[in-house]
């Protein structure tokens, strides 16, 4: 932190040393432009000197004199001849002095120490004049440095602390965007994002936290494909000695008469065996599988569908409604499809009451087609809505044990669709009973 508190540091003051310096430049840019001899300063009294001469003419020399004494300027108008045209005539302190026009008198040679005197002659209507003006050294050129001075001063400040902040922000904010887009797309599907290496190579405190970011999420990729692996390996491992417990139970049963038992084992055999093959499923789908689209037309999944998951609870009194368009084309894998879509409907089904109805509707929405599938149980609790679709998670624990549900057919769900570039979620209805919906691009 102390590294990057000093780069921080260093930035401000370095920062606030250009604007010093552009101030100082700028200073002297002004000081140089209004020298009492500069040529700024000699154009500013020639023009005085015509507008005077013009206000004289047009009778209205006492307004312009008086304007020019807001500036600590006094002026005299003189004709060719000498002959002062102004009331009050000039000193003649400063008269003595002046020798031609145009013509500036400094203060060490008019031995007063106080103002400038400038000449200018002037023609107007083919007659020639002669401006006489004095100002103090404090009038117009010091108060005039000082009016030209403030607000280019107060402008660079501003932008210097402006640039400044600019650089900070986005030298800090630059990182923490790449943190916060690389945090925001790692998920459980998506463990390979790293931050890129014009961030992990910097040399402060955030490229130690990069690096260490990318460590942790290395580490975490590993370990969940370790888990990952270890979970396929077991479902192989275990599938032979379930195989070889069905076998046995068949000739147990055979040999003993006790069908009754053995018909038990071999409903639990198959329960396992119908888990091995979801969390097979599942391994897959999560390692990345390549589909094999084809054109589907979903009304007709939907009641195979329906028509398979109403026979297999129709002993309870539920049955499964379709609606929606007539035709509904999609692109995708038709058997994933259609595993995904048995795994939700049957999920409603296993939730309803009996002789509940589970209502399936499709709808075409801009460019993707909705299918809703409700049922009309108890709902899931708002605060677990949003884990329903992890694998082994249960809403209802007492519930699910009790009909079979191992709770990987909505995690296998998700990952189907979302393989589709679909999407699924899921909310209580107001009335009771829970909605799912999947979303799927349509064509």
């Amino acid at each position: 932190m102390k590294s990057l508190f000093f780069r921080i540091l260093a930035l401000l003051l370095g920062c606030s040393l250009v604007v010093v310096l552009i101030s100082f430049l700028l200073f002297h840019w002004i000081d140089r432009e209004l020298e009492p001899g500069g040529e700024r300063v000699r154009s500013m009294i020639r023009e005085a000197a015509q507008e005077l001469v013009h206000d004289y003419h047009d009778g209205d020399i006492e307004r312009a004199i008086s304007r020019l004494d807001r500036f600590n300027v006094r002026a005299w108008i003189e004709d060719d001849r000498g002959r002062t045209l102004t009331h009050p005539g000039v000193p003649s302190g400063i008269r003595n002095q002046v020798r031609e026009f145009p013509q500036i008198i400094y203060p060490h040679q008019n031995q007063t120490g106080h103002f400038i005197v400038y000449t200018e002659p002037v023609e107007l209507d083919g007659q020639r004049y002669h401006v006489i003006m004095t100002t103090t050294l404090l009038g117009i050129h010091r108060q005039g440095r000082f009016e030209y001075l403030w607000i280019p001063l107060l402008t660079m400040l501003v932008l210097g602390l402006a640039v400044g902040s600019a650089a900070i922000g986005y030298w800090i904010l630059q990182p923490l965007r790449a943190f916060r887009d690389t945090a925001g797309s790692i998920s459980a599907d998506n463990l390979g994002a790293r931050l890129p290496d014009h961030i992990t190579s910097r040399r402060d405190t955030f490229g130690d936290l990069a690096r260490e970011f990318n460590g942790m999420t290395e580490r975490l990729e590993q370990s969940v494909q370790s888990h990952n692996q270890l979970l396929r390996d077991v479902s192989h491992e275990l599938r032979s000695p379930l195989n070889r417990i069905q076998v046995a139970a068949s000739l147990w049963a055979r040999k003993s008469g006790d069908t009754e038992a053995c018909l038990r084992i071999e409903n639990e055999v198959g329960r396992l065996d119908r888990m091995i093959e979801d969390l097979l499923s599942l391994s897959r789908l999560k390692s990345g599988v390549s589909l094999e689209p084809v054109a589907m037309e979903l009304m007709a999944t939907l009641r195979a569908v329906s028509d398979d998951a109403g026979f297999e609870f129709s002993p309870e009194g539920k049955s499964v409604s379709v609606q929606g368009p007539g035709t509904a084309r999609c692109s995708g894998d038709a058997p994933l499809l259609m595993s995904a879509l048995e795994n939700v409907v049957r999920n409603a089904l296993k939730h309803s009451p009996p002789g509940g109805n589970v209502e399936i509707t499709l709808k075409h929405v801009y460019s993707n087609y909705s299918i809703d599938v409700r049922d009309h149980g108890t709902g899931v609790d708002p605060d677990k809505l949003h884990r329903i679709f992890d694998p082994f998670y249960r809403a209802d624990e007492a519930r699910s044990t009790g009909n079979g549900h191992h709770g990987i057919g909505l995690a296998l769900a998700k990952a189907i669709i979302e393989l589709h570039r679909g999407s699924i979620h899921a909310f209580n209805e107001d009335g009771g009973g829970l909605t799912v919906t999947i979303s799927l691009p349509a064509g």
